[in-house]
């Protein structure tokens, strides 16, 4: 017997659920169909498990109440840097964080907050961004509709703080934000990292702009988390103009949206083409044949163009110039290291 217990210790939350479920498909016949005995055990078993169900879900109901601000994140990764950095303060008990898989400066975001608007964005991530499906799949709970659900069911006693950095798809995604939550009583409150980095006069080592969450070096985005509670309230009427800007991009049918002069401009999906076949030409200067890899030419346009653009997109624009005939490609299609790109001098674009 002490053997069982140890090997259940060995097993994996999701084990652990199946094991359960097996276990319960077996015993709740018996509350209906078995003798004497097997029936009180039955109905013994499902109401230590009603119990526990009840017990877990009201120490969850408990920590949700105790949370007084909820924190919105535009994008899973700078989510997760956001819980450590409130762990390392010793605050992440009384701060929830929502995030969104996404990103809002590529694709369609027409009537995005209607489930026809989500079947039209994801039919274009499909059909354009390599392994979109099991990325999208496997984090289902940050999916719009789902984020919809939860940023709609926020408390009216909680206060908001929506995070975001000076690129298309933070401001995109905090218009957005702004939309959902409209008619909300709500305390709102904005952290733009990239504003904060600017007055953090010790940080400034550098001249690159640090257009996204995840450029800042840790000790100055801790030092940034540490003001959360001073974080800057939108006033009524600058909710009521991020609201009115995201009516008018969400009437847009462009699928390629860039931060520039402070505002987010609407561009045609060929605006990376030109940047990218001066990047390949760059980079064959020191290749004998000319070939360069793809990841190194995506990670070029990345480090030097000073936008959030999902890197997928950017692979995308490279198959369509491959298509085009104005880049040949030898190699592996399957992922970026493997395989290599060239420009196919005299076509033009």
């Amino acid at each position: 017997m002490k053997d069982l217990y140890e090997r259940l210790r060995e097993l994996s939350e999701d084990e652990a659920r199946s094991l359960l479920n097996d276990l319960l498909n077996l015993t709740v016949p018996f509350t209906e169909q078995g003798n004497g005995e097997q029936k009180a055990l039955a109905d013994s078993i499902v109401q230590m498990y009603e119990k526990s169900v009840q017990h877990s879900h009201s120490l969850r109901v408990e920590a949700e109440q105790r949370k007084s601000m909820v924190h919105l994140v535009c994008s899973m990764s700078d989510a997760g840097s956001l819980k450590v950095a409130l762990s390392n303060l010793g605050n992440r008990a009384d701060n929830e964080v929502l995030s969104f898989n996404d990103c809002f400066s590529v694709g369609p975001i027409k009537d995005i907050d209607r489930a026809e608007g989500q079947r039209s964005r994801e039919f274009w991530q499909m059909e354009k961004l390599s392994g979109f499906m099991f990325n999208h799949h496997m984090n289902r709970e940050h999916q719009i509709q789902r984020m919809i659900e939860k940023i709609t069911a926020i408390a009216e006693h909680n206060s908001i703080i929506i995070w975001c950095a000076d690129n298309a798809h933070d401001q995109v995604g905090l218009r957005f934000i702004m939309h959902l939550l409209k008619n909300r009583t709500n305390s709102v409150h904005m952290m733009n990292v990239s504003e904060l980095f600017r007055l953090n006069a010790a940080s400034m080592q550098t001249n690159l702009p640090h257009y996204a969450q995840g450029l800042l070096e840790r000790d100055v985005y801790l030092n940034i988390v540490i003001g959360y509670e001073q974080a800057e309230k939108i006033i009524d009427s600058e909710r009521r103009r991020y609201e009115a800007e995201w009516m008018e991009l969400s009437l847009e049918e462009c699928t390629l949206r860039i931060w520039e002069d402070g505002k987010i401009k609407l561009a045609a999906e060929e605006e990376l083409d030109r940047r990218l076949i001066a990047i390949i030409d760059k980079l064959a200067i020191e290749s004998e044949d000319g070939f360069v890899k793809a990841g190194a030419v995506i990670g070029e346009l990345q480090d030097h163009y000073f936008q959030l653009i999902d890197f997928r997109f950017t692979e995308y624009r490279l198959w369509t110039l491959i298509s085009d005939g104005c880049l040949a490609f030898r190699g592996l299609p399957n992922a970026m290291h493997q395989y290599s790109v060239r420009n196919n001098k005299g076509r033009t674009i």
